[in-house]
C-alpha cells in the first residue's frame, strides 16, 4: 500500500530547510548542541511559518511524525527533539520516515493482517467467505464492547467510529473548564452573554493555557471541531463562538460531538474503511482495498500538487 512515502519526505525536507534557515532565526532555530530546535516565537511561528513553508498551522505533524516536545523552564518557547532530526545531517531524514511508516504498516497489519493472510492462503470460496465472517463477527464483538462502555461513561447515543472519540469529548471538556475558569479570567472568559468566549490575552493564551490545559499551541482544532472566530473592531482580543458551547450548559457538549462524529463519518476513508468492516465476500473486501489504495496514491499526488502551488508562490 502506498503510505505517500514522498510527501512524509517532502515535509521532513521542508522543515529540515526551515530549522536550518539562518534568516528565521530570531523565531525558530536549532538549539545550540544541533540535536532539537527551539520556536522562539510560537504563535508568529504558527501564524506565518508553518503556514507559508510547510502548508500546516500547528506542530501536531510534527508529534505525528516522531518529534517530542521538550519541556523547558525559561521563557515562553518551545523546544522539539525526533532521532536522526540532527543539524547538519539531512540525510537522516529518511530514517524518521521510514519508522513513520512502519508504524502506520504496524496499525494497518494489526487491523487487517490476520484477515489478509487468510485469504491468501484460502484456497476455496467457501474459506474466503469464512475468513471475512469471522473478521466481521470479532469486530462487531469489539463494537458492542466499546458500545458497553460508553454507556457508562457517556450521556449521549453511542456512533461507532475511529476517530478517536475520547479525545474530543475530553477535548470540549477541558476547554469548557477553561473558559469557565474564574481564575484565568484576565486571559480568557465568556463573553457577557455567555454564547462565546473571549481570548483578552491571545500570546498568553497560545503560550501558557493552551499547552497546559488542552496540550495543543494554537486555535486549529478548535475550528475542527466547529468553532468559528468572529470579527471584532478594537483591541487585540480574540472571540470565538460554537454552537452548543454556551456557559452553564456543558451538557450541550455532547451535540458537540456528535457534529464531528456525522463530519467524520461522511470523508471517503470513513467509508471505505466501513466497507470493508462489512464485507461479506473476497470480492467486495478486494474492491474496497483496491479503492483505499488507489485514495492514498490519489491523496498523494493531490498533495504534491498543493505544495508545487505553495513553492512557486513563496
Amino acid at each position: 500500500m502506498d503510505y505517500g512515502r514522498n510527501v512524509i519526505s517532502d515535509f521532513l525536507k521542508k522543515a529540515y530547510e526551515l530549522v536550518d534557515d539562518p534568516s528565521t532565526d530570531s523565531i525558530i532555530s536549532w538549539s545550540p548542541n544541533g540535536l532539537s530546535f527551539v520556536v522562539l516565537k510560537p504563535l508568529e511561528c504558527s501564524r506565518d511559518l508553518l503556514t507559508r513553508r510547510l502548508q500546516i498551522t500547528n506542530f501536531s505533524p510534527f508529534q505525528s511524525y516522531g518529534f517530542r516536545k521538550i519541556d523547558i523552564s525559561p521563557g515562553q518557547e518551545l523546544e522539539f527533539a525526533c532521532d536522526d532530526f540532527v543539524r547538519g545531517k539531512p540525510e537522516l531524514l529518511d530514517k524518521i520516515a521510514q519508522r513513520y511508516l512502519a508504524r502506520l504498516k504496524a496499525y494497518h497489519d494489526s487491523k487487517y493482517g490476520e484477515l489478509e493472510k487468510r485469504l491468501k492462503s484460502a484456497t476455496t470460496r467457501e474459506e474466503y467467505d469464512l475468513a471475512i465472517k469471522e473478521h466481521r463477527e470479532k469486530w462487531e464483538r469489539e463494537s458492542r464492547d466499546r458500545k458497553a462502555r460508553w454507556r457508562v461513561t457517556s450521556t449521549i447515543p453511542y456512533q461507532d467510529f475511529a476517530f478517536g472519540r475520547n479525545d474530543i469529548f475530553d477535548f470540549l471538556k477541558k476547554a469548557y473548564a477553561l473558559v469557565d475558569d474564574p481564575s484565568t479570567d484576565s486571559i480568557v472568559s465568556w463573553a457577557p452573554n455567555g454564547l462565546y468566549f473571549v481570548v483578552w490575552q491571545p500570546l498568553e493564551f497560545t503560550k501558557d493555557l493552551l499547552p497546559r490545559h488542552l496540550q495543543i499551541t494554537n486555535f486549529a482544532k478548535f475550528h475542527t471541531y466547529g468553532f468559528s472566530k468572529l470579527v471584532i473592531s478594537s483591541g487585540q482580543q480574540l472571540e470565538f463562538m460554537c454552537n452548543d458551547f454556551v456557559r452553564g450548559k456543558p451538557e450541550l457538549l455532547d451535540k458537540i460531538a456528535q457534529r464531528y462524529v456525522a463530519r467524520m463519518k461522511d470523508t471517503e476513508l470513513w467509508k471505505i474503511d466501513e466497507r470493508l468492516e462489512n464485507a461479506t465476500s473476497k470480492e467486495e473486501y478486494d474492491l474496497a482495498m483496491k479503492d483505499k489504495e488507489e485514495m492514498f496514491v490519489r491523496k498523494s499526488k493531490e498533495r504534491k500538487a498543493i505544495m508545487a502551488t505553495w513553492r512557486k508562490s513563496t
